[in-house]
């Protein structure tokens, strides 16, 4: 179950990316993103909240999707990136998807 909540919480990391441009898209990605937050407590097998914890496994597996064989990303840029993982489960709470978008500009 542990894999399932990790999914999802990338999913969510990826749906901007998935969506094209959130600017051009007719979903609604910050809805989306909230709704997902919500449902991963409740999703979850131990029912785990969205924590740091949780977003920074998130986090590793959303940048292992992106660049799984290091060859796209600096060290700099995941250190960069590594910078907010902190604050990942309080912006997806909130429907922010910056981040990803962040992610994908570079």
């Amino acid at each position: 179950m542990r894999h399932k909540r990790n999914y999802l919480i990338t999913i969510a990391l990826l749906l901007p990316l998935l969506t094209g441009a959130v600017e051009k898209s007719d979903l609604d990605v910050q809805k989306i993103s909230e709704t997902v937050a919500d449902a991963l407590p409740l999703l979850h097998l131990n029912q785990l909240p969205l924590n740091d914890h949780v977003a920074t496994n998130a986090f590793n597996l959303f940048i292992g999707s992106l660049d799984p064989g290091h060859s796209y990303f600096l060290q700099s840029d995941i250190d960069r990136f590594h910078q907010r993982v902190l604050r990942l489960d309080n912006e997806l709470k909130k429907g922010d998807v910056s981040f990803a978008n962040d992610v994908f500009g570079v």
